[in-house]
């Protein structure tokens, strides 16, 4: 499946986060010094900062409920990416410590080479990770959230002043805010493709924010559009482990947070495995190129990432070589394992 962008306009309702009760005035006479439209990691992390200086600040996402969902690979960090999951810690971000909450493994990469390249990971149970999140984010004073979409912003329209002064939501709703932060994600004009199979969606099951794609566009920003893809799930069930190669967790595990000294579920870290494609695997993706979509024209254009590139992608550049796999648990109390390194858009 290849993912890409969304807003959707559902029942709205203000959520002081700080003491969990609900605001009885309506949005419309709302001023907010920062307004943040998205809240997946980015978008937390952005409301969060402003709010923390003392900002009043608005997140506007499509459910609360959906606030730190992992979209996609259930892990924080990586090579490149775990430094700069503890940089947002050192400036107090909630990220880090969020992963010390739900983590269920946790290495650091590259643990033999110098410090300069050593990749603090964790793979999250997807629940966990997202209750610590809530948790983190509902206790922070000064935000309120609210759901809704985004449909078009305000603009003082002088010659000598163009800055913001406001969203509209796709129900009609005015918010005043002198500061927006766009935080989209793949929600911005999104399309998905399962093989042939093209629909407006971001993430799975969310609808996309087309409005605000196009309010952006009548603004005279420039617009591109990016790819990401994501794998089928395994069942942990019908896998035999018996042929693969045993990944565990680092004892003890460090933690991301520089004020964590341990991780909270560091006696109970769960086994990753490894294993490699095959001569087979490989003829079965190329006899089937033909059942992907047409990513290099029309709709569907777009310039994918260079550090995980599809498997069809691998195979065609890299013939005569296995690629390896990761099976990750994606937590505790489900058998869903997520096998890292097989992105695609085959159906």
């Amino acid at each position: 499946m290849i993912g890409a962008c969304a807003s959707h306009a559902r029942r709205l309702f203000v959520r002081n986060l700080a003491c969990g009760r609900r605001l009885s005035s309506t949005l419309s006479s709302k001023q907010y010094d920062v307004v943040v439209i998205g809240g997946g990691h980015a978008g937390t992390e952005a409301c969060a900062a402003a709010a923390r200086v003392g900002a009043k600040t608005l997140l506007i996402t499509q459910k609360i409920d959906t606030i730190g969902v992992m979209s996609c690979n259930p892990s924080i960090g990586g090579v490149g990416k775990g430094n700069l999951v503890r940089e947002v810690d050192a400036m107090g971000g909630i990220m880090g410590r969020a992963a010390d909450e739900g983590g269920i493994q946790f290495r650091v990469l590259n643990a033999s080479k110098g410090a300069a390249v050593h990749g603090p990971r964790a793979q999250a149970d997807r629940e966990l990770y997202k209750a610590a999140v809530q948790s983190l984010l509902f206790a922070t004073p000064n935000l309120s959230v609210i759901e809704g979409s985004v449909e078009d912003v305000m603009l003082n329209e002088t010659a000598e002043d163009r800055s913001i002064k406001g969203v509209i939501l796709q129900d009609g709703t005015h918010i005043s805010t002198r500061k927006v932060i766009l935080t989209t994600g793949t929600f911005l004009g999104g399309i998905i493709h399962i093989g042939l199979k093209t629909f407006s969606s971001g993430r799975m099951g969310d609808a996309s924010s087309i409005g605000l794609s196009r309010t952006l566009s009548r603004l005279g920003f420039p617009l591109a559009r990016l790819k990401t893809g994501t794998p089928p799930r395994l069942d942990g069930r019908t896998i035999d482990y018996s042929g693969l190669t045993e990944q565990p967790g680092d004892t003890p595990p460090v933690p991301f947070s520089f004020i964590n000294k341990q991780v909270k579920l560091a006696d109970r870290q769960v086994m990753c495995h490894a294993t490699r494609t095959t001569e087979e695997s490989h003829r079965i993706i190329l006899d089937n190129l033909n059942q992907g979509p047409r990513l290099e024209s029309g709709g569907g254009k777009g310039l994918g990432p260079r550090y995980c590139p599809s498997i069809e992608t691998k195979i065609e550049r890299f013939s005569g070589r296995t690629h390896q796999i990761w099976l990750e648990p994606e937590g505790y109390d489900t058998p869903v394992v997520y096998p890292n390194g097989i992105s695609m858009a085959l159906p």
